[in-house]
């Protein structure tokens, strides 16, 4: 408040005379944001509290907005006007289709008297998220058989996150297993899909799911389930080797073999006819017969077959020599072929050089199983069958530290005509070698 003098000058008097001026200040306030930058995943929602304080007069109500948001992005206020010096709560909210970025959104306190604007910093970051894919996306197995698909998955937003992968909509008899379990978005995984013997024939859309922690996605693979062939057919096979001597070994297969089937195990010994295999056993308790032992006197090697005909079902197959040595066994299971008296004929041979023959067998029908074995001692190198028409195992190898080694390749092939059957082989430098062949019945 100010006197003010107004004064009246005349020729012979001056007078003067008093006005009180009072200044009033205008209805003025502030505005401003806490925090001031807001950071939200795409399709969700952060807040900030907007603060305003009387700077002169007297505090008036101010009306709160909002502008500058992305597309897909609104905000609300809580509550929507304040008396000045109050707070309200703002909350901005994303949606799924709001573009990854930062942004300035502009909040405003409109007055009666005075307007004024504070900045929020929006930044919308994309969620982890990841794609999966199967290939192959179709899978065709023979009932009691097993078939895989390569189960593949990438970053597609965001960061990686581990997945655990699961399967649905097996058929009866069927499982699935993964191989690993659990994958980093951007990795992949080998899809297992075993079937029965009892698994119904028919085509299956197996569903394969990847969780995350932020997502889940799926995607598909047809399973094809077929009932098996008439005749002998592979199934499949068990291997096992060892890097210390022992006085067994055991093999386990993937999957429990299917009841009534022929199992047959082919196996090299380093301590030849000083030590052989004493007794075969599985699971199942099922009868194993020896088929042949064939080594040569004053050699340290010996390659043997087995089988069991007519065989329950069994998950693992052992084994056992009287002294410890180094052992290398194959058995492969095949459907198909005749439950009782199932070996038809078997030779074999042993002897040193860089290629062995079993030697010749004839087959009384011209429909049967035949299964042979090539077995090096002494050397870890690469076994080949040459013989035409076997389809070959890979090589099983076991050593005793470095020394003693021994190695096993199973072979066979089903017969469409009759006619002198022999298992051959070759490698590139001279080593002890012993060959087998069997011939069974079909069923």
């Amino acid at each position: 408040t100010y006197t003010v003098t107004v004064t009246g000058t005349g020729a012979s008097v001056t007078h003067s005379t008093a006005v009180a001026l009072t200044v009033t200040l205008p209805d003025d306030f502030a505005i401003s944001a806490s925090p001031n930058s807001v950071s939200v995943v795409q399709g969700q929602s952060g807040t900030s509290t907007i603060s305003t304080t009387v700077t002169s007069g007297s505090a008036q109500t101010v009306t709160l907005s909002a502008s500058g948001l992305p597309s897909g992005a609104t905000a609300s206020f809580n509550p929507s006007s304040v008396t000045a010096g109050g707070s309200s709560t703002l909350t901005l909210s994303t949606t799924s289709s709001t573009p990854g970025g930062t942004y300035t959104v502009t909040v405003t306190g409109t007055g009666a008297s005075v307007t004024h604007s504070t900045s929020v910093s929006l930044t919308v970051t994309l969620p982890d998220d990841f794609a999966i894919s199967a290939s192959p996306n179709s899978v065709s197995v023979v009932q009691g058989q097993s078939g895989t698909s390569t189960i593949s998955t990438t970053v597609t937003s965001g960061n990686a996150q581990t997945l655990t992968l699961s399967a649905s909509g097996l058929p009866a008899g069927a499982t699935a297993s993964f191989n690993p379990s659990t994958v980093t978005a951007g990795g992949s995984s080998t899809l297992t899909i075993s079937t029965s013997a009892s698994t119904p024939g028919g085509t299956y859309t197996v569903t394969v799911t990847g969780t995350g922690a932020s997502a889940t996605h799926s995607t598909s693979v047809a399973l094809t389930v077929s009932a098996p062939s008439s005749g002998p057919r592979f199934v499949q096979m068990a291997a096992a080797g060892e890097s210390v001597s022992s006085t067994t070994l055991t093999a386990t297969f993937t999957t429990p073999t299917g009841a009534g089937h022929l199992l047959v195990l082919a196996a090299s010994v380093y301590t030849g006819a000083t030590n052989q295999i004493t007794r075969v056993t599985d699971s199942a308790s099922n009868t194993w017969t020896k088929i042949g032992a064939y080594c040569s006197a004053g050699h340290y090697s010996d390659g043997e077959m087995w089988y069991a005909a007519n065989a329950n079902s069994v998950t693992s197959v052992t084994v056992s020599v009287a002294t410890a040595t180094v052992v290398a066994i194959e058995v492969n299971e095949f459907s198909g072929v005749a439950a009782t008296n199932p070996l038809d004929v078997s030779g074999g041979a042993s002897s040193t050089g860089t290629t062995a023959d079993s030697g010749a067998s004839t087959p009384a029908t011209s429909t049967e199983l035949v299964v042979g074995f090539l077995a090096g001692h002494g050397s870890v190198q690469t076994m080949t069958v040459t013989a035409a028409g076997y389809t070959a195992q890979a090589q099983q190898t076991s050593t005793n530290g470095t020394s003693t080694p021994v190695s096993v390749v199973s072979a066979y092939r089903v017969l469409s005509s009759a006619g002198a059957q022999d298992l051959t082989g070759s490698f590139a430098a001279p080593m002890y070698w012993a060959a087998g062949i069997a011939l069974f019945k079909s069923a």
